[in-house]
């Protein structure tokens, strides 16, 4: 007995945070692991493949996140769904969508348009319950998979530039073209991994992530993409010291953009006939023209626009001509008019001020994802396909999941406050890294 006793072991903290696991834990750990891989990781890479994957493998990933969250512990799903419904992004989000669902009753095309508007509902919705199921903490080694498919997404499209010849650079349009799709994915991606990597102080492997998504867009020839690229990069530079003026300023200049849209065509035009008689035709003055033609013949269109997806679909149908602008100060102003112009700037106010007054080690990639997005809209690369809006939503998720991990991204240092208090018991010690 006495040799027993004398051979018997403690229990270590192991064991005892091991008691606490369950198989239920154990799975739900696993399945939202995968989950995440999904997203983070093979979504960006299968987009190099085939235009159509992030459709499969978005909702694919969504689904394993929210059944593992199910399976494992519970929390105040419904309390976070009510804030975030009554925060001020999302309260402008839903005023814009109301609006555009009303306009459905005055569209051309209400089959098509509310077919659409369905599914950009859905993938609203399946942003905010994944996020809701999210763990409430990141680990460390699933923020890793973003940057890593990231890189692995912009290595395939400079193989893919340089071997893959037509078939993957498709045509001029980006949804005729692989590679136009994979540049945009790594320019969207790019922010929310380079926080990832800032923040766990890999300042060598950020760079190099920013530069090899700089030369898969040059090597695609995108010159477009890489102005937004280079307008991020400015904003991601100046939010760095000050990210809450940099927010500020941003509306400053973004908001007149939005909602004095129509004035521009028509304070160009003379220029756009001035450049046509003596260039010849252009596509940039046909497209100043016809809008600002439109703005004198339907001024009372202006207030209600003529319904959604009446721009996209009346250039499919010949009903406008292919000079139309593909910008979505446009789209907003023509579909949505001034009410929706209105929403849409409200959404993007809210948007930046609350970006901007985010943590600091996550502010200024999420101001620099916020202007990059708006600048590849604006400037007419994409601007409410649903692969768009799908690849928008997994920014959104790939920031959530940043800032859920925020807290465990900051390694010990000696001299830190860390360092030189005690220990706390077991429960304290699961969350440090």
């Amino acid at each position: 007995m006495f040799a027993f006793a004398r051979h018997e072991k403690k229990p270590t903290m192991f064991s005892v945070r091991k008691s606490f696991e369950t198989p239920a834990s154990g799975a739900s750990a696993l399945i939202g692991r995968i989950g995440l891989a999904v997203l983070l990781l093979a979504t960006p890479l299968a987009g190099t493949a085939s235009r159509r994957a992030i459709f499969v493998l978005f909702p694919v990933g969504s689904v394993l996140i929210i059944g593992a969250a199910l399976l494992g512990q519970r929390h105040d799903r419904l309390r976070f769904l009510r804030e975030a419904v009554l925060s001020r992004p999302v309260l402008a989000a839903l005023a814009l969508a109301a609006w555009a669902g009303l306009s459905l009753v005055w569209t051309a095309f209400p089959a098509e348009a509310a077919s659409h508007y369905l599914k950009v509902l859905s993938t609203g919705l399946i942003v905010l319950l994944v996020i809701a199921y999210l763990p409430t903490r990141t680990k460390i080694a699933n923020l890793y998979l973003l940057p890593i498919g990231v890189g692995l997404t912009v290595l395939a499209t400079l193989i893919g530039a340089a071997i893959g010849g037509q078939a993957f650079r498709g045509g001029p349009d980006v949804e005729s073209s692989l590679m136009q799709h994979s540049v945009l994915t790594g320019i969207i991606l790019l922010w929310p991994s380079l926080a990832i990597l800032s923040l766990r102080e890999h300042f060598g492997l950020a760079a190099g992530l920013a530069v090899a998504v700089a030369a898969a867009t040059l090597a695609a020839f995108a010159e477009t993409a890489l102005a937004a690229l280079a307008l991020g990069a400015l904003t991601y530079a100046g939010a760095m010291s000050a990210p809450r003026r940099t927010a500020r300023v941003l509306c400053t200049v973004i908001t007149p953009l939005i909602l004095l849209a129509p004035i521009v065509p028509l304070a160009l035009s003379p220029l756009a006939r001035l450049w046509e008689a003596t260039a010849g035709p252009d596509d940039l003055a046909s497209a100043m023209l016809f809008w600002s033609d439109l703005v004198g013949y339907e001024a009372a269109r202006l207030v209600t626009g003529h319904g959604l997806d009446m721009a996209t679909r009346s250039v499919i149908a010949g009903y406008l001509p292919p000079t139309t602008p593909t910008t979505i100060l446009f789209e907003i102003w023509f579909d949505l008019g001034a009410v929706g112009a209105i929403a849409f700037a409200v959404l993007t106010i809210e948007s930046l001020l609350a970006a901007g007054r985010s943590a600091a080690g996550i502010a200024p990639a999420l101001l620099a994802g916020i202007v990059t997005g708006l600048a590849i809209a604006i400037l007419g690369l994409a601007t409410i396909q649903l692969w768009w809006i799908t690849l928008s939503a997994l920014d959104i998720l790939a920031f959530a999941i940043l800032i859920k991990g925020l807290s465990r991204s900051k390694r010990l240092r000696v001299g830190s406050l860390e360092m030189i208090v005690p220990e706390r018991p077991s429960r304290d010690r699961e969350k440090r890294i």
